[in-house]
Parts: C-alpha cells; sequence; structure tokens
C-alpha cells in the first residue's frame, strides 16, 4: 500500500470556526466524479464545507461537467496557494517526523502519491486540499447510497431517449463500452492506457453468453466504425450512434449488466446504475509496461469480473 503524504503549513491562532474541503477537479467526466465524490466523502465524514478547485479548466480542453448533476458548490482557485504551498514545504517539511508537526488551525495539501487507495486524515486540520484522482471506490464507499441516488443518470432521459431507455430496461440487456477518441489519438494516452482488442471484447461476450444465453448486447462507443468491426459475429446485437456524452452515460447505466472498456467513463456508468447485474472489466487497466508497476485492485468492487 502507499504511504500517507501529507505537507502542512501551520497557521496562526486566529479562529477560523468551520472547516473545509477543498478537492481539485481536472480531467473527464469520469475523473471529475472520482474526485468529487472523494472529496464529498471525506467532506462529510468530517463535517467539514466542499469546495471545488476549478482552476484547471481555464484553457482546458475537457469541460466542467459536474454542475450537470445539479452539483452547485463554491468554487475556490486555489491553484496558485497549492503551487506556493508545494514549492515552499515540500522538501523540508516532508523531512520532519509527523509528531512533530502543530495540530492546532493547521492547512494540509493531501496530494496522492500512487494509484492504490491511501487513508485521508479526517483530523488533525481546519482546512484540507486534496489533489489526485482518487480512483477507488473505496473513498466514498461509506456514502455510497447517497453518491448513487444524487448522481443519477436517470436526469439525462429525454423524450428522445425513451424509446431506447425503454428498450434496454429489458431483462439480460448488457452494455458495452468501446473507448477510441484520445486513447488512439493521443500518443501519451495511448502508451498510458492501451486499447482494448476484439480478442477480449468477444472473451467477454462469451462468458455473459453463457452466463445469460437470452442476452442481447448494446454497444456505445466514440467511434461507430471500429464498433461495428468489434461486435462482428456477436448474437442480438445493436450498435448505437454516437450521442451526446451523457446520453450515453444514461444508456450504459441502464443496462442490466455491463462490459466496460478501461474507462472511467463506464466505469461509471456501471457503478451508478441501480439494477443487479454482473460487471466485467479489463484486469489490464493500463498498457503493459504501466500496469507492470500499478497496483489497480482497489479500483474494482467486489463482485465485478476481471477478464
Amino acid at each position: 500500500m502507499a504511504k500517507d503524504i501529507a505537507f502542512t503549513v501551520p497557521q496562526n491562532s486566529e479562529s477560523r470556526p468551520e472547516k473545509q474541503v477543498t478537492t481539485w477537479i481536472k480531467g473527464g467526466l469520469g475523473n471529475q466524479l472520482f474526485q468529487y465524490a472523494t472529496g464529498r466523502a471525506v467532506a462529510m465524514q468530517a463535517n467539514a464545507q466542499l469546495l471545488l478547485d476549478t482552476s484547471e479548466f481555464s484553457g482546458y480542453i475537457r469541460g466542467f461537467d459536474l454542475p450537470q448533476f445539479g452539483i452547485d458548490l463554491p468554487q475556490f482557485d486555489s491553484k496558485k496557494l497549492a503551487t506556493r504551498m508545494q514549492q515552499s514545504w515540500n522538501r523540508w517539511l516532508a523531512r520532519i517526523p509527523r509528531p512533530w508537526i502543530p495540530r492546532v488551525h493547521q492547512d494540509v495539501f493531501f496530494k496522492e502519491s500512487s494509484f492504490a487507495f491511501q487513508p485521508i486524515p479526517l483530523e488533525g486540520w481546519q482546512e484540507l486540499y486534496l489533489k489526485g484522482y482518487w480512483q477507488s471506490y473505496r473513498y466514498f464507499d461509506s456514502i455510497s447510497a447517497q453518491l448513487k441516488e444524487e448522481l443519477s443518470p436517470l436526469r439525462f432521459l429525454t423524450d428522445e431517449l425513451e424509446e431506447c431507455h425503454s428498450e434496454l430496461l429489458k431483462p439480460n440487456s448488457v452494455s458495452v463500452h468501446i473507448r477510441r477518441g484520445d486513447y488512439v489519438s493521443n500518443p501519451h494516452a495511448a502508451e498510458t492506457h492501451g486499447i482494448l482488442t476484439k480478442p477480449w471484447y468477444d472473451r467477454a461476450v462469451q462468458m455473459v453468453q453463457d452466463l445469460h444465453p437470452d442476452c442481447s448486447f448494446h454497444v456505445f462507443s466514440d467511434d461507430t466504425k471500429v464498433a461495428h468491426s468489434i461486435a462482428e459475429g456477436w448474437p442480438r446485437t445493436r450498435v448505437h450512434p454516437v450521442r451526446q456524452t451523457l446520453q450515453d452515460f444514461l444508456l450504459i447505466s441502464s443496462c442490466q449488466h455491463k462490459i466496460i472498456a478501461n474507462s472511467t467513463f463506464s466505469w461509471w456508468g456501471a457503478w451508478l446504475s441501480q439494477r443487479e447485474g454482473r460487471v466485467i472489466a479489463p484486469r489490464n487497466w493500463f498498457a503493459r509496461q504501466k500496469q507492470m508497476t500499478t497496483y489497480v485492485d482497489d479500483l474494482f468492487p467486489i463482485g465485478w469480473i476481471l477478464v
């Protein structure tokens, strides 16, 4: 397991009655949901106010998607503060044994040190800044029922999707997410994440078929040409047209079973689903070189099938 890394800045004795948690937000929809859910869980457990640091979205290729889930929280531009704290304190403060760090009215900058779950302190701070991607259900498992209700994808259901949505609510519907996009076009993303191939999807589809012979497959992808190629030979299969991102998010979560890509987008589509069913996920979440040095077990909830 990874060790905690907390950079603490002693403060003066001026009273600050309300505790605050600020969580750094960056990335696509899936990353934003992980960051928000972790911050919300910490804030609830510590009885603190939650703020969102959205300063990274200035000039960023991605959009800030959380408001579409009805999330309306104070936004705080702490980018400059966090940078200053890192530059000024990281080197020498990291060497001080933690019992020697003052524990009264302090700000804590808590940075994710690895992909594995690491406990986040709930005490010993007045203001906590979280910087990381926090890609593990363990960070917010304590409030999972509340999150699933608050973040329900049903908010994205429209009259246009009603017929398709009703079809997906039938027993043994299976969503299959095929992620392409920047995993293909961006060399860094391709090197980090890798692409799931047809043999992997064929194996996952066959596994669901063996368990549920009457199942039907619904394929969602940002590249329908590739999706048709990968889905060739599958029974009772529909490759859906490219829709708006949040429409696909709703439809993926509406199926009873899910075959997800190595993508936080489809991870959340599966996790937020209110239907009981099987989730099949890729054991190799990253490309081979990164996978060999990354502990990914904390990413997958108990009961998900890894292939």
